[in-house]
C-alpha cells in the first residue's frame, strides 16, 4: 500500500497536470489567479478533518447563493467572521494556498498602474490565507468548489504602493488554522494580520496577461505542511 506522502504527492503531480491543462484551455498562465481559474489549495474537509490538495475556483460562491454570478475574490480579515458570504466559511472552511510570490498593481504613488512583485527575502514560500465553499449546480447535478483569498492591511513595504495585501500565516500556525488545535475563533482571526516587512522583498514586475494577486507555484508536499492527520 502507497504511503500517505506518496499519495499525496501523486495527487498533487494529477492536480498540477489538470491545472495545466484547464488553464491552457482557458488563456492563462497555470496557477495565475484570476478570476475564475482554478488553482491548487490546501483545504481540510469539515467532516472528516484530513488536509488535502484540491483545484478550486478562485471566486468564492456561497452554498446559498442563487446562481454564480457574483463571485468574492477577497474577504477582508477585519470582517471575515461577520459578513453573510464569508461567516460560516471562516468557521468550518478554512484553506491555505500555496505560493512563492504575489503581484500587487500601484495605486499609491507613481506611477499608478505598475505592476510589482513580492516574496520572502529568503526565498521561501508564502501561505496565503482563505477560506472556501461549494457550490451546487442543480442543472448539471455536480459541487463546485470556490476559494477567496484573506486581504489585511499591507506592512510597511506593500503600503507604499498599496493599502492592502494578503493575509500570510505560518507553518507554526496551520494547526490552529485548521482546526487540528482548538481555539477560540477570535485568536484564529488574531492570526490574520500584516506580515513583517522584514522578512520581505518587492521588486518591479512584467506582466504580460491580466494582473494577478498571488501566481501559484508548485505547493509544499511536506507532511507538516498538513499538520496532524485524523
Amino acid at each position: 500500500m502507497a504511503s500517505s506522502e506518496s499519495t499525496t504527492s501523486e495527487r498533487l503531480a494529477e492536480l498540477i497536470r489538470l491545472q495545466a491543462e484547464r488553464a491552457r484551455a482557458s488563456g492563462h498562465k497555470p496557477g495565475q489567479m484570476v478570476e475564475g481559474a482554478e488553482v491548487i489549495v490546501v483545504r481540510r474537509n469539515p467532516e472528516t478533518g484530513r488536509k488535502h490538495f484540491d483545484l478550486l475556483k478562485w471566486g468564492l460562491v456561497p452554498h446559498w447563493a442563487p446562481d454564480m454570478s457574483r463571485p468574492h475574490l477577497h474577504a477582508r480579515a477585519e470582517t471575515v467572521d461577520e459578513l453573510r458570504p464569508f461567516a460560516q466559511s471562516f468557521r468550518q472552511r478554512r484553506c491555505v494556498i500555496s505560493t512563492s510570490i504575489f503581484t500587487q498593481r500601484r495605486t499609491i504613488g507613481q506611477p499608478k498602474g505598475r505592476l510589482f512583485a513580492i516574496g520572502m527575502a529568503d526565498g521561501s514560500s508564502m501561505l496565503v490565507a482563505g477560506i472556501w465553499d461549494a457550490w451546487h449546480d442543480k442543472g448539471t447535478d455536480t459541487w463546485i468548489r470556490t476559494f477567496a483569498t484573506i486581504t489585511v492591511p499591507a506592512n510597511s513595504l506593500v503600503g507604499e504602493i498599496h493599502d492592502r495585501m494578503p493575509a500570510i500565516l505560518t507553518k507554526d500556525q496551520l494547526p490552529f488554522w485548521f482546526g487540528d488545535v482548538e481555539m477560540p475563533l477570535e485568536e484564529v482571526k488574531a492570526m490574520l494580520r500584516p506580515f513583517p516587512s522584514e522578512g520581505m522583498i518587492r521588486w518591479p514586475a512584467k506582466s504580460p496577461g491580466p494582473p494577478a494577486l498571488v501566481e501559484q507555484q508548485q505547493p509544499d508536499p511536506e507532511p507538516d505542511l498538513f499538520g496532524p492527520r485524523s
